[in-house]
């Protein structure tokens, strides 16, 4: 065991170890932050584009050569080719930005950016770009220059109307409430519009079936946002009912027919052909017909009134064929003349109470 002198002289020699020791650790510390700092400046060291024919120009004057390290850690589509379409200009430069936003180390520079956008151009956009290469235009330089004048030669909105003028012009229409929710989404991100204007652009655009809707909710919501979430929840309950309707009613159709196919009918006598001779229902007749699921006009069940197939067959001619459960009074005429007696006859609806008199007069040659 050693001694407490042992001890005490070994003091010196420890702490001579541990003041090493931190040496050691605060030179390996600032090694590592040695190389953390050359990784940041070579991750931001620019890497300009040579144009065919011309020397870059960076911001330091010297001219270097395309170096582009594409990460595969987001797997992006290329963009379509835009070949000069008004209405595809807007899709096709957030489908360039998108690249641009996700791989920002592969376009650090404007030269970059546009290089990348020139090579997706063909047809009349490719045409367009043609000049602004061969002079090394400043455009190729300056992304949001050359973003402004691309729009003012391809985007729609510069050649008929603004996004502030499509705006106020937006209708939904017949389309469905998804895609006008698109479309002014997408102009309002364009327009400085305050959010209350919004939530009224938004409220004028709307079906009349929808505002019919919102004019029994009081009070409306003010936010725009909050208008929107409170409309789409109507709308899904609007379509869910319509659905729920239709079902309802093809159940209820198809009850009906059932039942009236299994209910056995009375014997009919054969329709006769007479006059259009027909009085006008009273009212309580209608409503016992009504009530009893039989058609207005021939007095038969499983149809109404405006599908009676009777009914469309008098509008062919004066003479119609009706049938009814009431009897016939007939009377069997014969003249001399004729070989055969002629049978007149008047057939009588069921629910009247009394029998239809006709009075006819032959007279035979």
């Amino acid at each position: 065991m050693a001694t407490l002198d042992e001890l005490v002289n070994a003091i010196p020699q420890l702490q001579s170890e541990v003041v090493s020791s931190k040496d050691l650790t605060n030179s390996r510390a600032e090694r590592v932050n040695q190389l953390q700092n050359k990784v940041e400046k070579k991750e931001q060291s620019p890497t300009g584009v040579s144009w065919p024919g011309t020397s870059s120009q960076t911001s330091g004057g010297s001219p270097t050569n395309i170096s582009l390290n594409v990460p595969s850690a987001i797997p992006l589509a290329p963009p379509e080719c835009f070949s000069g379409d008004p209405l595809k200009a807007q899709s096709f430069l957030v489908q360039v930005e998108l690249h641009f936003t996700c791989r920002p180390h592969t376009f650090p520079d404007a030269q970059s950016k546009v290089a990348f956008l020139l090579s997706y151009l063909s047809g009349d956009a490719a045409t367009w770009a043609i000049p602004l290469v061969r002079k090394n235009s400043p455009l190729l330089y300056n992304w949001k220059n050359f973003v402004r004048e691309f729009e003012r030669v391809f985007d729609r909105r510069t050649v008929t109307q603004s996004a502030d003028h499509e705006l106020l012009d937006l209708r939904q229409g017949n389309q469905d409430l998804v895609s006008y929710l698109a479309n002014f989404n997408r102009l309002v991100a364009e327009t400085s519009w305050p959010e209350e204007k919004q939530a009224a652009l938004f409220y004028k655009g709307l079906k009349e079936e929808l505002k019919d809707i919102l004019a029994q909710i009081d009070p409306q919501p003010a936010n725009c946002q909050d208008l929107i979430n409170l409309v789409l929840r109507l709308d899904h309950r609007l379509n869910e009912r319509k659905g729920t309707r239709k079902k309802t009613e093809k159940h209820s159709w198809h009850a009906h027919d059932n039942k009236d196919s299994r209910t056995p009918r009375e014997r009919t006598p054969e329709p006769m052909e007479i006059g259009t001779i027909r009085r006008p229902l009273t009212k309580d007749e209608k409503n016992l017909r009504r009530k009893n699921g039989q058609c207005l006009y021939c007095g038969r069940k499983g149809h109404f009134a405006k599908d009676c197939p009777i009914k469309t067959k008098s509008k062919r001619g004066p003479v119609q064929k009706v049938a009814t459960n009431a009897s016939v009074e007939s009377e069997n005429l014969k003249h001399p003349s004729c070989r055969e007696g002629l049978l007149l006859g008047v057939t009588v609806d069921p629910s009247q109470s009394k029998h239809l008199k006709l009075g006819i007069r032959v007279q035979v040659k």
